[in-house]
């Protein structure tokens, strides 16, 4: 099995209402990562449908702070109902945490 290294941010386009301390808060709460849906987001929404695979390791940053290291356990999913302010990400992979940066 061959592994891929990925890293990913975990914020909309106003990444300042995204602190590190909300991110963790949805790794933890939810276990998961993802993407939301933007126009010119085909080719990421595509590498994370497709590209990414069940054990798989990302690095979760926001700008150039990492975040967490977290392991893909789950395919891609649609969820369809989202919370703006919190888990914002319709597209989802389940993920258990590696470790947190400190």
């Amino acid at each position: 099995m061959n592994i891929n290294y990925w890293h990913i941010q975990l914020h909309p386009d106003d990444k300042s209402s995204f602190s590190p301390e909300l991110i963790i808060k949805i790794l933890e709460e939810k276990s998961v990562i993802g993407l939301g849906e933007w126009e010119k987001g085909e080719d990421q929404i595509t590498q994370f449908k497709e590209k990414m695979a069940i054990g798989d390791i990302v690095a979760v940053k926001q700008g150039s702070i990492p975040i967490a290291l977290v392991k893909v356990i789950g395919d891609a999913y649609f969820e369809q109902e989202i919370n703006e302010d919190f888990d914002w990400f319709p597209n989802r992979r389940k993920i258990e945490i590696i470790d947190l940066y400190n």
